[in-house]
Parts: structure tokens; sequence; C-alpha cells
């Protein structure tokens, strides 16, 4: 999620840039992270639906529909 956080030395511990690889593929999906994600990035739709615990916030944005078994 690079473009939610400025560039600073800390971010690269957990946001990566990873820009040049869109466009490549139809889907990136990714986890980690505190909020959901959907949107499009040079073609490639990226998307992250953390369930979090049933007390915060995550738990009412989790989309029970979009969870990909693998």
């Amino acid at each position: 999620m690079w473009w939610c956080w400025p560039a600073t030395m800390l971010s690269a511990a957990f946001a990566s840039r990873l820009d040049g690889l869109m466009g490549r593929m139809d889907l990136w999906i990714h986890g980690h992270v505190h909020e959901p994600v959907d949107r499009s990035v040079k073609g490639t739709r990226v998307i992250a639906n953390p369930e979090g615990y049933p007390d915060e916030f995550e738990a009412l944005s989790f989309i029970p529909d979009l969870v990909v078994d693998v």
C-alpha cells in the first residue's frame, strides 16, 4: 500500500513499491493490512480483504464473498 504512506526509511519495512510489476497480471491479492483495498494500478486489480478480530474495524469491512481458498 505504498500510495498510503509517505516515503520514509521506515516505510520500506512494511510497504513495498512494486508498481513496476503492475500491468503484467490481471489480479494482485495481498494481505497483512488493516484496511480493505480494491483499486486498479496500471490495469492490475489490487485487492486485500482483512477479516481482523471481531471487535476491530476490519471485521466491519470484511467481505465474506471475497475469499480465495488456496
